[in-house]
């Protein structure tokens, strides 16, 4: 009756690893792990183990088990040639014992004779996990007690660890089928961002593709991904920096402001409204850049922002957004026709670009009407000093370094400007206020001072020393 019960549950055993679906659905643990169920069940075993050989050495490592108790079997590593398992995994052949200890059939090992001791198995029997002509490992059967197997034990495990070795076997031919199936999915994708690049380039070439390329990353009209793709297709490096620019009315010949931006490696179009120009960074300084803008449209007096270099189609859409933004700012300070750029001005694009003209206007006014009424070459001496100072943190010592005068010149500059802006104004919300409006008034023109300061001033526009060219 056991007999029969054994070899029940053998088939069922078999019959469910025959199910392509479950087979498609495990992966080499859950079968092995499955395999030492069954493989206890089919041989009334206490407990089954399976070794699995190495790729790389003449032995069988444990993988799996169940119902060993002691953590040695459990990393078990098994030599070929040595021990039961060991010489089942090296030729295939079915063996068995029923005192592991005392057979004399199979060669010992001092280390394989301790782990099994210490497990207490006296009665083993292994079997090769084979698929064809290769033997993939060994699954073996003990109990802690010196009774034989069976031939029909054994041969309802040998069943049992042939349909095992073909689902194993199975899995692996199937994992290579999908990181197969993977490549191939990633090179026809790449290959379509190839055919897709060189549609973009038109019947122009490579030039006419840069400039697609360039102004639909402006535009956001496409991925980080395609425009690598697109970028090598062209010839580009993906990663290379471009200056933006943004250019204000009026637009004067857009048409060969276009055609001249792209002879040099560029694009411009228009971003909603605003008219956006790209240009390498490894070919242009932002000032050649706007420079050659300005020659393309033509005598029109266009205000022009820059930003970057950038990188990217994230990178190119945020130095489009800062560059229309000191536009915004220019043109609110009645700046018109000059040109600033973002990074000059730092945060104060965000805190006045939203602002109107009238607004940012009256706050200049107001923050440097002291020094209006003071005469024009004291005015530019001490809007210099000012404007260094506040640049350099309240720093008479850094100040006087960067003005090239001595620091006693400094201090006395410093005592006028107390006097004439009143107390307080070197710290604080003062000071604050007045490094903005100064800064501010820089990113204007001559044209513009007048109406900052009032009207029928003259002011100058000092010489300052900027922290950086537009560049």
């Amino acid at each position: 009756m056991a007999r029969c019960e054994r070899q029940r549950n053998a088939r069922v055993t078999v019959d469910v690893w025959r199910s392509p679906a479950d087979v498609a659905r495990a992966d080499r643990d859950t079968v092995l792990r499955v395999l030492c169920a069954g493989a206890r069940t089919v041989s009334g075993a206490a407990t089954a183990y399976v070794a699995m050989n190495s790729m790389s050495t003449a032995e069988a490592v444990v993988c799996a088990a169940d119902g060993l108790r002691t953590e040695a079997m459990r990393a078990l590593r098994l030599p070929h040639r040595t021990g039961l398992g060991g010489a089942v995994a090296h030729d295939g052949v079915a063996r068995s014992t029923g005192d592991y200890r005392h057979d004399s059939g199979f060669d010992h090992s001092d280390h394989l004779d301790r782990c099994v001791g210490a497990e207490g198995l006296r009665s083993i029997v292994a079997v090769p996990l084979r698929h064809g002509a290769s033997i993939l490992g060994t699954v073996l059967a003990g109990v802690r007690a010196a009774r034989p197997f069976d031939d029909g034990q054994r041969a309802a495990l040998q069943a049992l660890a042939d349909v095992a070795a073909a689902a194993v076997r199975n899995i692996g031919d199937a994992a290579a089928a999908h990181r197969r199936a993977d490549l191939l999915r990633a090179r026809c994708d790449e290959l379509e961002r190839t055919v897709s690049g060189l549609a973009a380039q038109g019947p122009d070439g490579p030039s006419a593709g840069v400039s697609r390329l360039l102004a639909d990353a402006v535009c956001g009209r496409c991925s980080e991904q395609d425009y690598r793709a697109r970028a090598r297709v062209c010839g580009q490096d993906p990663v290379a920096g471009f200056h933006v620019l943004a250019v204000g009315p009026p637009h004067g010949v857009v048409a060969t402001a276009r055609h001249a931006v792209e002879r040099a490696g560029g694009g411009l179009d228009y971003v909603g409204t605003d008219l956006v120009a790209v240009l390498p960074a490894n070919v242009h300084s932002a000032d050649s850049a706007v420079a050659l803008v300005r020659s393309g449209l033509g005598p029109a007096h266009a205000t022009i922002g820059t930003a970057g270099p950038a990188v990217g189609v994230a990178g190119l859409r945020a130095a489009a957004a800062a560059a229309v933004r000191v536009v915004q700012l220019l043109e609110a300070v009645g700046a018109c026709g000059g040109a600033a750029a973002a990074d000059q001005l730092g945060p104060l694009v965000l805190l006045v670009a939203g602002a109107g003209a009238a607004e940012v206007a009256e706050f200049v006014r107001r923050a440097l009407a002291p020094l209006a009424a003071v005469g024009p070459a004291q005015r530019v001496r001490l809007m210099e000093t000012l404007d260094i100072y506040c640049r350099h943190d309240g720093s008479v010592t850094a100040a006087a370094r960067a003005l090239g005068l001595h620091a006693n010149s400094v201090y006395a500059r410093i005592a006028q400007l107390d006097s004439i802006l009143g107390p307080g104004w070197r710290g604080g919300g003062r000071r604050a206020e007045l490094e903005t409006a100064i800064r501010i008034y820089r990113a204007g023109t001559p044209r513009s001072h007048a109406h900052l300061l009032g009207e029928g001033s003259t002011i100058e526009r000092p010489t300052m020393p900027r922290s950086r060219s537009v560049r």
